[in-house]
């Protein structure tokens, strides 16, 4: 008979936004869940939420009216948008059975809002404890922290180990994975992560120096269709940008000090997105990464309706032009039809790249 691991049977919790501090579902007997919409398609409108908001939360809607996400003991909500915030208050109204949690969060990185962020984060972790009829013990974190640091490590091993190679491991391949990683409890999901790394060893291979190497971009990314029809069209994704891809897990959580402190330390002052106010670094992190993994271009993927992530690409169009790095701008809306039109365009940016290198090779 298999011997089934306490954490295996763990209730599940629900999560939706990169700066959501799991750390604490772990050490309160959780499994985080990301509340991921997959591939599902939207085909109909929905009386109760407005056709002009985030895809992104109107197929997560679709699909947990489907008991699409199992059995889960409640859902949080981060502060991290406008569209989040009406979310939560979409989630109480209709799916009231699940308890919704909303975590303040700050847009800015100051030490003030790093200690504002830490007594949000110790008060929801209280409150989710009393909730659950237990005390999440200090002892109890720290270990769900370093779990939560250990699956972080093993992942940005796998990017770099990847990048040697990356076309042993197809970018939809590691997407798929990650995706599943973000639904397990950390400590599973690293021992997923080392099998996958051990794996790429041993496997030597040169690309092409006409194949176009691309870093994706987005604010997020859950269909791997999306990613497929790059892959088709001849591109090999070497790297990407967004929340649930790499930057979800840069940089490590301090294991000496204030538990709540060096949560909110780095929850604040991770690789940001575009939600973090008047904070440019994104870019220029964006910027070091297609320098990092040798990228010949950019392909950003935008959310129809996310006003956060659309400020933004007039700034990142200026300055990938100033390094003339060509980049694709396309709007994902999670229907089929915007699919193929996203197919035309990223064949025929393949197409431009793959002029350009040959042109270089040619010289």
């Amino acid at each position: 008979m298999a011997v089934v691991k306490e954490s295996e049977t763990d209730p599940k919790f629900g999560w939706l936004c990169s700066y959501t501090p799991i750390e604490i579902f772990v050490a309160g007997g959780l499994t985080p869940v990301r509340l991921d919409a997959g591939d599902i398609m939207l085909h109909r409108p929905n009386p109760d939420i407005h056709q002009l908001i985030c895809p992104y939360i109107r197929a997560v809607y679709e699909k947990a009216h489907q008991e699409g996400f199992g059995p889960i003991e409640g859902v949080v909500f981060v502060k991290c948008c406008d569209a989040m915030f009406r979310f939560y208050d979409l989630w109480n109204a209709h799916l009231s059975q699940q308890p919704a949690y909303l975590l303040p969060t700050p847009k800015i990185q100051s030490l003030e809002a790093i200690c504002y962020f830490a007594t949000a984060i110790k008060r929801f972790t209280e409150k989710l404890g009393q909730d659950r009829g237990m005390k999440i013990k200090q002892d109890d974190l720290w270990k769900a922290i370093s779990d939560v640091n250990s699956l972080r490590s093993s992942v940005q091993r796998l990017y770099q180990a990847r990048l040697k190679n990356p076309q042993v491991m197809p970018y939809s391949k590691l997407r798929i994975l990650i995706r599943k990683w973000l639904s397990m409890h950390p400590s599973h999901a690293s021992e997923d992560v080392e099998k996958e790394l051990a794996g790429l060893n041993g496997k030597p291979f040169e690309m092409p120096l006409t194949v176009a190497r691309v870093l994706l971009s987005s604010s997020t990314l859950d269909q791997v269709e999306v990613i497929r029809l790059m892959e088709e069209a001849g591109i090999t994704v070497v790297g990407d940008d967004y929340c649930s891809g790499l930057r979800h897990f840069d940089k490590l959580v301090s294991e000496e000090g204030d538990p709540y402190f060096n949560l909110a330390e780095r929850y604040l002052t991770r690789w940001p997105c575009a939600r973090m106010q008047a904070d440019p670094s994104h870019i220029q992190r964006l910027l070091q990464e297609v320098e990092a993994v040798e990228a010949n271009g950019v392909i950003y993927v935008g959310l129809k309706y996310c006003d956060q992530s659309g400020y933004d690409v007039p700034r990142m169009q200026t300055r990938f032009k100033e390094r003339q790095i060509p980049m694709l701008y396309i709007e994902n809306d999670y229907t089929a039809s915007g699919l193929g039109q996203l197919k035309v365009r990223i064949e025929a940016f393949s197409e431009m790249l793959g002029e350009e290198l040959q042109y270089e090779t040619d010289l």
